[in-house]
């Protein structure tokens, strides 16, 4: 089974999702843990990789089992995160967007992960609205 650290990062009470290139739907920011990094060594490569930013801060929040595309199981550790920098889109990361629990009335698609599991999570800790 593999396993990702998924970045919840928030601002204004909206969280950051990010879109790969050649993909329709939002996911958490984060990548399947490497070799033998740590949590932290994961979010530092990740965050940096995908967003230009640097986790300066993070508490794990929850975990939650998925698939992968492929059809292999994958557990998602999520960690709320603080950063420095300014996020802009690199690598495989075309796109990413602050949403909401209202995000669908904007047209936003979002993994089956972040839909049943983080978002009312968040929502339930008055994270989000």
């Amino acid at each position: 089974m593999l396993r990702k650290i998924a970045a919840v990062i928030i601002e204004n009470r909206k969280i950051l999702l990010v879109r790969e290139k050649d993909h329709d739907f939002f996911m958490m920011p984060g990548g399947v843990v490497e070799g033998g990094e740590t949590d932290e060594e994961n979010l530092r490569r990740e965050l940096f990789e995908e967003l230009r930013v640097i986790p300066v801060k993070s508490e794990f929040l929850g975990s939650a089992m998925s698939r992968m595309n492929d059809g292999r199981e994958l557990k998602v550790d999520f960690c709320l995160v603080k950063y420095s920098g300014t996020p802009e889109p690199s690598s495989e990361i075309e796109d990413f967007a602050f949403i909401n629990s209202g995000y669908k009335s904007g047209g936003v698609k979002i993994t089956k992960t972040v839909e049943d599991f983080l978002i009312p999570k968040l929502v339930g800790m008055d994270l989000i609205d």
